[in-house]
This record gives C-alpha cells, sequence and structure tokens, in this order.
C-alpha cells in the first residue's frame, strides 16, 4: 500500500495579499492595484502579438491564488523576485 507524501506546507508569513505587498513595498495601496491593472493589460498585449514581449515592461506576476475571491501571492518566491527586477524592492539597486 502506498502513501501519499505530505503536501508541503508553507508559512503563514508567506502569502501576502495586495495591503501586505503595499507595507512590504513601502508604495500606496492604490499602487498594487495599479500594477494589477497593468500586468492584465500587458498580458493582452503579449498575447495579441504572439508572445512578443519587446518594449513591454515585466508584468506584475498573477496571484498564486485566491481566497475567497481575493487574490495572494507567495512573498519570497512570487513577488520579491518580481519586485527585484524592476527595481521595486527597497533593498533593488534600481529602486
Amino acid at each position: 500500500m502506498s502513501r501519499t507524501p505530505p503536501a508541503p506546507t508553507i508559512d503563514p508569513a508567506e502569502i501576502v495579499g495586495i495591503q501586505d505587498i503595499a507595507l512590504r513595498l513601502r508604495v500606496a495601496v492604490q499602487t498594487v492595484n495599479s500594477w494589477q491593472l497593468r500586468a492584465q493589460e500587458t498580458r493582452r498585449a503579449i498575447a495579441d502579438r504572439g508572445g512578443d514581449t519587446t518594449g513591454l515592461r515585466l508584468p506584475m506576476p498573477e496571484p498564486d491564488g485566491y481566497l475567497s475571491g481575493a487574490p495572494w501571492w507567495l512573498w519570497t518566491r512570487t513577488i520579491v523576485p518580481w519586485a527585484r527586477a524592476t527595481g521595486r524592492h527597497p533593498g533593488s539597486s534600481r529602486a
């Protein structure tokens, strides 16, 4: 009889919503909302161009999941790499 391995556990502090992202990146909540909106527009543009990303900014990552309709992301795995790559992370040399 084979056993299913246990699901990996995630530190609850790693799960962040819009307000958490704003606080950690030291921006207004509306700024994060704008990033999300622009990300949707950028993904549509990429799709319209057949995947060509030339001249487009790296969009905010899609949420890792939703809870009661609200998006959430994994801080270290999803948001930090994107924030560093775009100069939005407080510790980034581009910030």
